[in-house]
């Protein structure tokens, strides 16, 4: 069996993007950098509980409310990042 196909797509995602993001988060506070990656860490595991806990068990008996859970998620992630990005773009002007 391939291992491809036990690993979710989530997870595959997951793996790609968590050591960009660390490394971002590093770059952040280079002096601090254990404080910066144990804060993610916090950060990522309390959201991740967030959602197990609280929003899963809300969504998970309807296929259109998981489907929407998972678009607003999205969004709000998206949305986020564009609103951080920006003082960045400003900085580097």
């Amino acid at each position: 069996m391939e291992i491809g196909g036990l690993i979710s797509g989530k997870t595959k995602v997951d793996i790609l993007v968590t050591p960009i993001v660390t490394l971002m988060v590093l770059d952040l506070v280079p002096h601090r950098r254990g404080m910066a990656a144990s804060l993610q860490t916090f950060v990522g595991s309390a959201a991740n509980g967030l959602v197990a806990g609280l929003i899963s068990p809300l969504v998970m008996h309807d296929t259109r409310l998981l489907a929407l859970a998972s678009l607003l998620l999205m969004s709000i992630g998206l949305v986020s990042w564009i609103v951080l990005q920006r003082p960045a773009r400003a900085e580097q002007r």
